[in-house]
């Protein structure tokens, strides 16, 4: 969860008003409302943390940004280097587990492997264009198997 969230909070009103018109009539009108603010549902709960890699000093979301610059340029996988993404991948390697001696990066979303761990995480981000939570989620969860295991 985002740690700068608010807590969110409503207000409830009613008004109401009844007149007798006589002659066995009757008026009666009513409003009940609700104002809400910072409700959970209008923010992002999907929100990544902008982790920082002490090493470095990058940040998640400069990092990420960095792959989606490429994937928006419909950039493929293989040609995707630590040269290619410059400083940010850096950030990747410091953070992605490292191999074992002989092992590869599997690549999640184009089948094969690799022992670039910046094409590696690439692969999982332009696999999922437009859904960095998704990428995220993956690497969190499987982080990138090895592909000899």
């Amino acid at each position: 969860m985002d740690p700068n969230i608010k807590n969110p909070y409503s207000y409830t009103f009613n008004f109401g008003f009844a007149r007798d018109l006589g002659h066995n009539f009757s008026l009666e009108a009513a409003y009940v409302g609700r104002l809400s603010h910072r409700l959970l549902t209008q923010s992002e709960l999907m929100m990544p943390l902008n982790l920082y890699d002490t090493k470095t000093g990058i940040s998640y979301f400069t990092a990420a940004q960095a792959l989606v610059k490429l994937y928006n340029q419909n950039v493929p996988t293989s040609p995707v280097t630590n040269a290619t993404l410059g400083p940010t991948a850096a950030y990747w390697q410091n953070l992605v587990q490292a191999l074992q001696p002989g092992g590869s990066y599997s690549l999640y979303c184009s089948g094969g492997s690799t022992t670039d761990v910046s094409q590696a995480v690439y692969d999982v981000y332009s696999g999922f264009k437009g859904n960095d939570t998704t990428s995220l989620s993956v690497l969190d969860r499987s982080g990138i198997p090895d592909a000899n295991l």
